[in-house]
């Protein structure tokens, strides 16, 4: 009987893979809503008992802009997907909260950020590391300047632990799956723009490959 499970396991999780993902395509938030809970989890502290509008860059189907605007911050969320867009807009209005977030198929820009209004509190939750891939190291630090632009107090910013994840080529920092060599990365980043300083803030479970992502704060620096 133990051989038979064995047998099948595999099996039944790649075929529930291909019906979670592509036939109830469910995002990579309710596909592991453990972990999405726990990554809120940390980053709530962050959102209590203050209010001001956040910026959820990603979104995804919204989870998290969705449980900063039910403390009592406005928040929008910006992503590419429209089906992630579509289902988080039908959860708000389901929450009774279609008056204090809302959100919109977008396409993550310097141009795009410059054409919002400022906001308290940016979330940039393994955004990074997408852009870069996709659209260039000079696109992602364009990003990353305009996001520093419009906020006013602090970004949440969740990064991948292995270069691959940013480039078939560059090497960002100089060892995979290290806290020490990918916080002294993302100092540099601070390091970058004038009034800002970060600090390291927790690791969100990911992956085999992955075993984590590493979370950090950047904040503006008192005057």
């Amino acid at each position: 009987m133990n051989i038979l499970k064995k047998l099948c396991l595999p099996i039944w999780n790649v075929s529930m893979n291909f019906w979670q993902k592509k036939v109830r395509k469910l995002s990579h938030q309710r596909l592991d809503m453990v972990r999405t809970r726990e990554k809120w989890a940390l980053m709530e502290p962050l959102f209590r008992g203050g209010t001001g509008k956040v910026l959820d860059l990603g979104c995804n189907e919204g989870f998290f802009s969705l449980q900063a605007a039910d403390m009592g911050w406005q928040a929008l969320g910006l992503d590419l997907n429209e089906n992630a867009i579509d289902y988080a807009n039908k959860a708000a209005s389901r929450a009774g909260k279609q008056d204090d977030v809302s959100y919109r198929v977008q396409v993550l820009s310097p141009e795009v950020l410059a054409e919002l209004e400022q906001y308290d509190a940016v979330l940039m939750l393994s955004m990074f590391q997408e852009i870069y891939f996709h659209q260039g190291r000079e696109s992602a630090m364009a990003v990353l300047g305009s996001v520093f632009d419009l906020c006013r107090d602090f970004v949440v910013f969740e990064t991948a632990t292995t270069n691959i994840k940013y480039s078939e080529t560059d090497v960002l920092f100089d060892a995979n799956n290290d806290q020490e060599a990918i916080t002294r990365w993302v100092e540099s980043l601070a390091k970058l723009r004038l009034g800002w300083e970060v600090r390291y803030y927790g690791k969100t479970a990911y992956t085999n490959e992955e075993p984590y992502r590493l979370m950090f704060i950047f904040e503006r620096k008192a005057a």
